[in-house]
């Protein structure tokens, strides 16, 4: 950008498309930079060698494409004018002369408007208009990429110039996206629009930025916003500072760690917790180092019981990259070091300087972990994060060897990734932070706040690290329930949208066809969806989300997982797929017609370690209750949270699965004798003082839920606690009660035997459904059925084993009579 004094109305501020770029990267980098150039400020430094490492693979890569245009077509060249109001000018003029000719390739095409500059890297003629195309050295499609081809098409469309309805880009792999003009339009022009104001306010403001003008966007990130951050005592400093903590802190007059370190009154707007934690963290981070050692303190010894027991022959790995090493321009990436460091001390470089010796490289340091582990099979190999694994993966599919020695150092070898201060969504979130174009998995069963954990992950990647993200689901009831918790999260209404369904919402309301826009006009948005909208790239474009979260993913078919994939560059799957089946229309050959979360475990009970995380604390079920399901569904790994869920007490009755026996006979799919035990047995437990965290209340009616897995038995329940006057009580199939709760559960198993199930005894006993219905229950859970249901000897071993863990449920076994 410049300014120039040939306005009309006084100096005028002339920018480009690299300025539109670099605004909604950071405004106040932006500024500095116009600040340098105004006088204002000193100059902005510009050394930074990977940036001209790119800038010349970028001009290399730009070149090789026109000379592969020059081989089929005659190209005329605008060479870059001077930047003063005459060269740009000159070169526009020079443009449309060629446009009016209709040369078949414009090299350098320049634009000119008397604000916005710019020069579009190729115009090709396809016998009707010219069809914008530029090169980039990215291999995924980036945003300012996009923003730069809308704006030549504005420019170039109202200087009369004929563009093709579709704009290209060529990545640095040579593959090339197409993207609608119109789409790209309504994102550009209020941000030319936002870009141009600033630029003008700034101008007439005749003051340099300044750092605590909090109506200046800036990133934290950069190198002027790091510097600033240094210079000031930012609160950002303080490790694991988030950016809503810090602005509650400024607006509370604490800018500064030392601030911080002093404050010693509540701040408003953040929980004690929370800023006795910061505080402890600021005291660490200002506390003098005599000995050049930062000072620490063990906060929670919990996590570093997870490590395993060390071995002699445990190693640390890492590599170090060059992702812009290419030998010809298409294949880029070199991992060019592997350290390796023993136990004892002794650290091994191996060096890769070309794909042959990388491969030479991997066969190196696969031999060495294999030769290491006859000495010692217990050793571990302990690295930084995910990038490890993945990049050994795709090495050994790229060069075709040590595939099997790989999955094996995976599946046995690999160290654990290592929690972050015992704190689940931080785990996760570093995580997806460290992902590049993968998922990760998280399995939460019921009570393990899933949701308000992955609430709390959306939001800190929204707020803090502008992430673009969706939410897709099944239903609309279960993305909005999301959403709601990401708003109570902490991210702003405005920046949370999704189409109408019903009252009206606390987030943004969006017809199906501004995804796009809303998506690019809102840095760390969140966005909810349906499988439809997701797959739909004219409504939600491939890839313009950093973040898809696919919520119950247990119930999300693969195939949509398919579909839904391309509108973002990382997946996060939630779910549980120990809950009831996916529900969808339509069939799908294998193993497609499986659940997302279903095909990750692959017929295990819990996700593996190496697939992602595993929620292993449920909040609402007693131990005496937690204890079965986990065993049943969890293969043990499920635990309760004792300090919340063992206080918890129904005066004079025992917590835990028992078994109500209601004797009957014939029936099928409804049960009055069951229902008639339910409503005797609500009855009597009416009054009963429940004990929880929250205090002491009596039983009322809805405390209870009764579960049934057929609906002519749901009437007949109905209908019998309608009669004696328990309208309140609920009472529901099971796929109607996934994600309540109660302190009693009643499950209604309804058919007399074995043989009078319609849909086979292995419909009745599945554990998923048994699992959903059980764990309901905050206290007890009674399950109640006749003697005879499990009078009989199962013929397959499947079966004998989903009897043995009913029966293994159910126990002890009481009578409505109470012998």
């Amino acid at each position: 950008m410049f300014v120039t004094d040939e306005g009309a109305s006084g100096p005028t501020v002339i920018y480009s498309a690299s300025d539109l770029a670099a605004a909604a990267r950071c405004e106040y980098a932006l500024l500095r930079s116009f600040d340098a150039q105004l006088g204002r400020g000193p100059a902005v430094s510009s050394d930074d060698e990977l940036l001209a490492r790119t800038a010349q693979l970028g001009g290399d890569h730009e070149q090789r494409h026109l000379e592969e245009l020059r081989a089929d077509s005659e190209v005329t060249v605008i060479g870059r004018p001077t930047y003063t109001v005459a060269g740009l000018t000159a070169a526009a003029h020079a443009t449309l002369d060629a446009v009016r000719r209709r040369d078949p390739v414009i090299y350098q095409a320049a634009m000119f408007d008397g604000r916005f500059a710019g020069f579009a890297d190729f115009l090709i003629w396809d016998g009707e208009r010219y069809r914008l195309r530029d090169t980039k050295l990215s291999r995924s499609v980036k945003v300012e990429a996009l923003l730069q081809l809308a704006a030549y098409a504005d420019v170039l469309s109202a200087a009369g110039v004929p563009v093709a309805d579709e704009v290209d880009l060529v990545l640095g792999d040579g593959a090339m996206s197409s993207y609608r003009v119109d789409e790209l339009l309504a994102v550009y022009r209020p941000r030319r629009a936002a870009l141009q104001s600033l630029l003008d306010g700034h101008l007439l403001g005749g003051t340099a930025v300044q750092w605590s003008d909090d109506t200046v966007r800036a990133c934290f990130g950069c190198g002027e916003c790091e510097q600033q951050v240094r210079a000031t005592d930012d609160l950002f400093l303080v490790a694991g500072m988030r950016a809503s903590q810090r602005a509650r802190l400024i607006e509370a007059g604490v800018s500064t760690r030392r601030q911080l370190d002093d404050r010693a009154d509540p701040v408003p707007g953040l929980a004690q917790r929370a800023l006795t934690a910061l505080r402890g963290q600021a005291r660490l981070q200002v506390a003098p180092q005599p000995d050049g050692r930062p000072p620490y303190e063990v906060v929670d010894a919990q996590p570093l019981m997870l490590l395993p027991d060390p071995d002699k022959g445990d190693l640390f790995f890492d590599y170090e990259g060059d992702p812009l090493w290419t030998a010809n321009g298409q294949d880029w990436g070199l991992e060019y070091l592997w350290g390796v460091l023993g136990a004892e001390g002794n650290f091994q470089a191996l060096w890769a300087h070309d794909r042959a010796s990388e491969r030479q490289v991997l066969i190196d340091f696969l031999d060495l972990v294999r030769k290491r582990r006859k000495r010692f099979p217990k050793m571990h190999i302990y690295h930084y994060a995910p990038y490890e694994r993945s990049t050994l993966l795709r090495l050994a599919g790229r060069y075709g060897v040590g595939e099997n020695d790989v999955d094996d150092l995976l599946r046995t070898v690999s160290g654990r990734p290592l929690p972050r201060n015992g704190d689940t969504a931080a785990d996760i979130t570093a995580a997806l932070l460290d992902l590049d174009g993968s998922y990760i998995a998280v399995h939460g069963p019921p009570g393990t706040g899933k949701t308000y954990t992955s609430a709390k992950i959306i939001a800190g990647l929204a707020n803090e690290h502008r992430w673009r993200i969706g939410i897709v689901a099944q239903s609309h009831a279960v993305i909005e329930h999301l959403l709601e918790q990401v708003l109570d999260a902490g991210v702003p209404a405005e920046h949370v949208a999704k189409k109408r369904k019903g009252a009206d919402p606390r987030w943004t309301p969006i017809s199906e066809n501004a995804y796009a826009a809303f998506i690019a006009d809102h840095p760390g948005c969140v966005i909810g969806g349906t499988a439809w909208d997701f797959a739909n790239e004219g409504r939600v474009p491939r890839q313009c989300l950093d973040l898809l979260v696919i919520e119950e993913a247990g119930q999300f078919n693969l195939a949509n997982t398919i579909a839904v994939a391309p509108a973002a560059r990382n997946l996060l799957l939630l779910g549980d797929p120990q809950q009831l089946p996916q529900v969808c229309q339509g069939t799908h050959p294998a193993p497609v017609d499986d659940s997302a979360l279903g095909w990750l475990v692959e017929g295990a009970h819990t996700l593996p370690v190496d697939r992602g995380y595993f929620l292993d604390c449920s909040f609402r079920m007693h131990p005496a209750v937690c204890a079965p399901v986990s065993r049943l569904s969890y293969d043990g790994r499920l635990q309760s949270h004792e300090k919340v869920s063992a206080a918890r007490k129904l005066d004079g009755i025992e917590p835990g699965v028992r078994t109500l026996e209601v004797a009957h006979l014939g029936n099928s799919t409804d049960s009055p004798e069951e229902a008639a035990a339910i409503v005797a047995a609500i009855t009597g437990l009416l009054g009963t003082i429940w004990t929880d965290e929250h205090g002491s209340t009596p039983l009322d009616q809805e405390h209870f839920l009764v579960v049934t897995p057929y609906n002519a038995q749901v009437t007949t329940v109905r209908r019998a606690l309608d009669a004696a006057g328990l309208t309140e009580v609920q009472a529901g199939t099971v796929d109607k009660f996934q994600g309540r709760q109660a302190p009693v559960v009643f499950v209604s198993m309804t058919a007399s035997s074995a043989a009078d199930v319609p849909r086979g005894i292995g419909f009745l006993l599945n554990r998923n459904r048994l699992n959903v219905a059980i764990s309901r229950a905050k206290y007890v859970a009674y399950i109640v059925r006749s003697p005879q249901l499990t009078d009989y000897l199962p013929a397959q071993p499947d079966s004998l084993i989903a009897l043995g863990a009913f029966l293994a449920l159910t126990n002890p076994v009481i009578h409505p009579s109470g012998d």
